[in-house]
Formats: structure tokens, C-alpha cells, sequence
């Protein structure tokens, strides 16, 4: 008897820790269409965190009225994951048509469809992905590396991440400010 009850404590401790300490990442895709709660200024927290596969630490440097915004996010998996959300002015620089072409010319890229002005392309890189679009003198950028989801498609939650980030980036809509409450 008395070791019937120390096999079912150990099974229950057994099965308390595995439940415990195995989460299985949300995989549903990353949506296309951007909603509050906002990591960055314009940057869904819902989605970064999808991609990323759990929460998120975020800093958030300069802002989408100046020239340059840069969001950059650590996941909290470990791993070194990262990524960074990038608006930057294409001012003072070849045209948008000539860095779309540029862009568009790398081996692998694949044309991002939106019907934002401009275009875009989604590239897989050795370290993770990075999506691009150009509009105008705006150029958007969306790279994560080092992450590694499991059952998550990281080019397609790219690609979808910068196609919900659009309509503030190239379409004149205003930038949703970003949510610090904790």
C-alpha cells in the first residue's frame, strides 16, 4: 500500500511539472491587420508576440514623425531571438522604384502583395527573415532572427506583420502610439 501511494505522488509530481513546464507556443498566424495592445509606436504587441513565440522586452528609439524609427525586441524564449521594426525616410537616397528593384533582385525574395502604395518584398536570411516595403520616400522594414518557433512559418509571419503595419507607414493613416502600461 505504502508504496502504491508513493508511485501515485510521484506520477502526480511527474505530471504536475510536465504540464507546467511545457507550453505549447500559440500558432495561429499572424494577422494582417493590426490591433491594440501596441509594442512600439504602430507595432502590435498581439503579433510580435505570436511571432516570437511568448512575451516580449521592447525598446523604442526615435519615432514615425521623425526621419528614423527603430523597435527593437527581444523575445523572452532565450535563444538570443530578437527583431527589430525599422521606418526609415528614403530621402537623400536613390529613389523607392530603385531600392524596390534592388531589394526585389536579391536571390529568394518574393513579392509581398498589399494594397498599400509601393511594394515589398520577404526574403528567408541564414539567421531568420526580413520583409521590406517601399513607398514613396518610406522605406519599412521587419527583421527577427534567431527565432525559431515550432509550427510557426517565420517568412510568413513576416510578411504579414509588415503588411498590418502599412496603412500608418505608406497610407497616411496615424500611427497608434505605443501601449507602456504594464
Amino acid at each position: 500500500m505504502r508504496d502504491s501511494l508513493a508511485a501515485t505522488a510521484l506520477v502526480g509530481v511527474a505530471l504536475t511539472v510536465a504540464l507546467t513546464s511545457c507550453t505549447t507556443p500559440d500558432t495561429s498566424p499572424v494577422p494582417t491587420t493590426a490591433e491594440p495592445p501596441w509594442a512600439c509606436d504602430g507595432v502590435p504587441r498581439t503579433s510580435v508576440e505570436l511571432l516570437m513565440g511568448g512575451p516580449i522586452a521592447v525598446d523604442q528609439g526615435g519615432g514615425w514623425e521623425g526621419s528614423t524609427m527603430v523597435c527593437t525586441i527581444h523575445g523572452a524564449r532565450g535563444g538570443g531571438s530578437s527583431m527589430t521594426v525599422t521606418w526609415d525616410s528614403t530621402r537623400g537616397r536613390s529613389g523607392g522604384d530603385e531600392i524596390a528593384a534592388a531589394v526585389g533582385g536579391l536571390e529568394g525574395a518574393e513579392e509581398v502583395i498589399s494594397p498599400a502604395p509601393g511594394s515589398g518584398f520577404v526574403k528567408e536570411r541564414e539567421d531568420g527573415a526580413v520583409a521590406w516595403w517601399v513607398c514613396e520616400s518610406t522605406m519599412v522594414i521587419v527583421r527577427p532572427g534567431l527565432v525559431d518557433v515550432d509550427g510557426r512559418n517565420l517568412v510568413d509571419d513576416t510578411r504579414n506583420l509588415l503588411v498590418s503595419i502599412l496603412p500608418w507607414a505608406c497610407d497616411g493613416e496615424p500611427v497608434p502610439s505605443a501601449d507602456t502600461s504594464p
